[in-house]
């Protein structure tokens, strides 16, 4: 069976994947199971994440420290994720470090590209414009969107350009939704398209606020064209269905297939 749930930030909002927490909402996955991340999986973010301390004795001890407790939940968040008896995939959002992604090693799996998490085998970052075939279902995959809060980061830092739609990703993933007659089980993506983020947008939180996004253009374009039983989306920080649509907003839900009414 697969697994659903929005966005984990890092381990901010990592802890509704507590065994606790899944065994009391949606039941917990076993070895054959899989649980899909819709993007803004965020391991690593900073740079730093994976490096150990600076000891050099020269540097501000407040920075360094600073440094010493990232490095720290970031091994505390992988190791959480290696110990999952399940396989682990997810999209990347817009707050994911891209320029990361940009440099690890590409395979094949699932009948598309992937890539698989140097620090943990089991957690697998589902490429953009790819058609997957996971557990008996077809599988669309685009992530990224455009950050609302750019205009407060730093680019390379913690921000990357190439967290929206790049015109080659969606070249690619007409191709390929071609190759399967425009026709899926699932579409799983970061963002909703842009005519259904506009409206629940309107009565969001002030913290979520629209922006122009042509990787949500870009879907907008898919709605009338691919057929497909289930949407399924994260980045705006709300648990929401739109029925007419047949897609599912999730952030801190876990949701199962049997749950969404897909088995």
């Amino acid at each position: 069976m697969i697994y659903f749930t929005g966005d984990t930030h890092g381990g901010i909002d990592m802890k509704k994947l507590s065994n606790k927490n899944m065994r009391s909402t949606c039941g917990m996955p076993d070895q054959d199971d899989y649980l899909i991340i819709l993007g803004d999986f965020g391991l690593p973010f900073f740079d730093g994440d994976r490096k150990a301390p600076d000891s050099d004795p020269k540097k501000k001890k407040k920075k360094k420290k600073k440094k010493a407790a990232r490095n720290e939940d970031y091994a505390k968040w992988m190791k959480f994720l290696r110990k999952k008896p399940y396989t682990i995939l997810w999209l990347d959002g817009n707050h994911d470090n891209h320029a990361f992604w940009k440099k690890q090693p590409v395979s094949k799996m699932f009948g598309g590209r992937v890539q698989i998490h140097p620090d943990a085998k089991n957690v697998i970052h589902l490429m953009r414009g790819e058609v997957y075939a996971i557990d008996g279902k077809r599988i669309f995959t685009f992530g990224g969107a455009a950050s609302h809060d750019r205009a407060y980061r730093e680019e390379g830092v913690n921000w990357w350009k190439e967290e929206t739609a790049q015109q080659d990703e969606i070249t690619y993933a007409y191709h390929n939704l071609a190759s399967c007659r425009n026709q899926v089980d699932y579409i799983l993506t970061h963002t909703p398209p842009d005519c259904v983020m506009r409206p629940l947008l309107q009565n969001a939180d002030k913290m979520e606020r629209y922006v122009p996004d042509r990787t949500a253009f870009f879907l907008d374009t898919l709605l009338p064209t691919v057929q497909y039983r289930a949407w399924l989306c994260g980045h705006l920080h709300m648990d929401t269905l739109v029925p007419e649509r047949a897609l599912g907003v999730l952030y801190q839900n876990v949701l199962n297939e049997q749950q969404l009414g897909l088995l």
